[in-house]
């Protein structure tokens, strides 16, 4: 596939907004109804510090269901993109805040400070995910692997 293609572009399209979409529609339900809706849910009790995490997992899951009903076939690498992307886009105040704060926090706290990296990793790995779950749905689906059609 060429990068021009627009397959590829829809799938880095349909990755960016349909996980930015949902994650900010997830943060405002987690910002108005709180922690109770995470512990109705799933019975898990959060600190409010970590309410992103659920509006983050929520947004990956449904962003990847899109990708793999609507793009046949995917393109990884695309997915990645968008999916990092987005990430970054949606926590962009906590990555901020965070390596603004780093130098400061790290002198306080010493290592424990390093927790406060847990938005870089958590998005760094959820885009890795995606480009895993476009990749192993390309090979369930075409069995050649490459996502091309021959």
């Amino acid at each position: 596939m060429s990068i021009f293609d627009k397959n590829c572009w829809l799938n880095f399209v349909i990755g960016l907004t349909g996980f930015y979409f949902v994650y900010s529609i997830m943060q405002v339900v987690i910002k108005r109804f709180g922690a109770q809706v995470v512990v109705t849910a799933s019975g898990v009790n959060l600190s409010g510090g970590y309410l992103w995490l659920v509006s983050f997992g929520v947004a990956l899951i449904l962003s990847l269901v899109l990708l793999i009903l609507f793009c046949k076939p995917r393109v990884p690498f695309f997915v990645f993109l968008g999916v990092l992307i987005a990430g970054i886009l949606g926590l962009y105040h906590p990555l901020y805040v965070t390596v603004v704060n780093l130098d400061k926090n790290v002198r306080k706290d010493g290592l424990v400070a390093l927790y406060d990296l847990l938005p870089h990793l958590v998005v760094f790995v959820g885009a890795l995910i995606a480009l895993y779950v476009a990749w192993l749905s390309n090979r369930m689906a075409g069995g050649s692997g490459s996502g091309t059609a021959e």
